[in-house]
């Protein structure tokens, strides 16, 4: 199967509330790894849901975002995780994760303050949920 295809199957089974959605999700998941690229990240963030019923399986899904480790990636995330209907945990759970980051922390601060005012907004109000 196909990038597109297997991304899908990644958006179909993001419940994870039976086996054959794990095992669609799991499938889906390693067949993506170490093939995917930055340019996927806007497809890969519409997987997550706080609506899962596994979260340790949705972690996974968060381990292949964060292997796509670039400024560019960063970007992508500070623009699109405050984008995240239904997934408003896992944006935040994302964030927080790299704003712990000593390696990404002060980049993503600085890419951050040099977005427009209405994108810094959107994701400062993000951040802010953060507890």
């Amino acid at each position: 199967m196909d990038k597109k295809t297997q991304i899908q199957n990644l958006i179909k089974s993001q419940k994870l509330s039976t086996a054959e959605e794990c095992s669609m999700f799991d499938s889906a998941l390693c067949a993506l790894w170490n093939n995917v690229e930055v340019d996927d990240i806007d497809d890969l963030l519409k997987a997550f849901s706080d609506d899962t019923e596994q979260d340790e399986i949705m972690f996974s899904l968060l381990h292949l975002v964060e292997s796509l480790d670039s400024d560019e990636s960063l970007q992508k995330i500070a623009l699109l995780t405050p984008e995240m209907q239904g997934a408003e945990e896992w944006a935040k759970l994302l964030n927080r994760r790299i704003l712990n980051s000593e390696q990404h922390c002060a980049k993503y601060r600085k890419l951050i303050s040099a977005l427009p005012a209405y994108r810094q907004e959107k994701i400062l109000a993000l951040l802010a949920k953060l507890d």
